[in-house]
Parts: C-alpha cells; sequence; structure tokens
C-alpha cells in the first residue's frame, strides 16, 4: 500500500507540474500576444509617422513650388512692366520729336504745328502742292519784284 502510496504521490506531482506547465504555457501564450501587439501598435504607430511625413513634405513641397511659380509671376509682372515703360517712353519720344503731320490748318490754308520743346505752336504760311504750284510760284516772283524795286529806289 505504501507503493501505491508512493506512486499516486509521484503522479499527483507530476499532475501538478503539468498544471504549473500548462498555467507557464497559458502565462506565456498571454505574454506573447501581449508583446505582438505592443509590436504591432508600434509598427502601426511608425507607419502613421511615416504616412504624416510623407504628408507634411508633399504639402511643403506644394507650398515650395507655389511660392516659386508666384515668384516667377512676379518676375514676368516686373520684366512686363519694365518693357511697357521703355516703350512707352520710346513712344513719347518718337511722336515728340518729329512731327510728320500739322494739327491741322485753316481756311488761308495756313498749317498749325507744335514742337516739344517749343513753347507755342506755329503757323506754316505760303506751304502749296503740285497743283497749286503755279500759282503761289506766280506770286513769290512778284513779291520778289517788288521788294527789288523797292531796293533800287
Amino acid at each position: 500500500a505504501v507503493v501505491s502510496t508512493q506512486s499516486s504521490g509521484r503522479e499527483e506531482e507530476e499532475e501538478d507540474e503539468d498544471k504549473d506547465d500548462e498555467g507557464i504555457g497559458s502565462e506565456g501564450e498571454e505574454e506573447t500576444g501581449r508583446l505582438a501587439e505592443i509590436v504591432k501598435k508600434r509598427r502601426e504607430d511608425i507607419r502613421r509617422k511615416k504616412e504624416e511625413e510623407e504628408k507634411m513634405k508633399a504639402q511643403q513641397e506644394a507650398e515650395r513650388i507655389k511660392e516659386q511659380k508666384f515668384r516667377e509671376q512676379q518676375q514676368q509682372i516686373q520684366n512686363q512692366r519694365r518693357k511697357e515703360e521703355q516703350l512707352k517712353i520710346e513712344l513719347e519720344t518718337t511722336v515728340h520729336s518729329l512731327r510728320t503731320e500739322p494739327l491741322g490748318m485753316d481756311r488761308n490754308y495756313n498749317r498749325y504745328w507744335v514742337f516739344t520743346g517749343y513753347p507755342g505752336f506755329y503757323i506754316e504760311q505760303g506751304w502749296w502742292t503740285e497743283a497749286d504750284g503755279e500759282y503761289f510760284k506766280n506770286l513769290s516772283r512778284d513779291s520778289n519784284l517788288d521788294t527789288s524795286n523797292g531796293s533800287e529806289n
């Protein structure tokens, strides 16, 4: 009977050890599960941070490109204004430097001119065209004769 008691004691001890092993196993599995969750969380956090960093970099790049385009547009506007100003100056200089058409004329065919840099306006008298040429030539000859006769007296 003693032998049987000893064997039954050993069996009980083995059963207790098995239970302990099972407890350790279940605790180990729980620990492994918690570690796996922690690792998953960390990986997920790292992935999120990388995504956020990529988004931030993309936004910064978009802002940089936008600013660069804005600067280029401003530069183009300034260049355009400079060109317009230069053309304005050239146009004013050209227009005012030499007038090719008179302002107008009166019923006596006197032409009226205005020149930049000179005060007032100028009246051109005695001008003629080809059709009126003979009349004005005769008129000028008559006036030359009158002046030459006046000097002889």
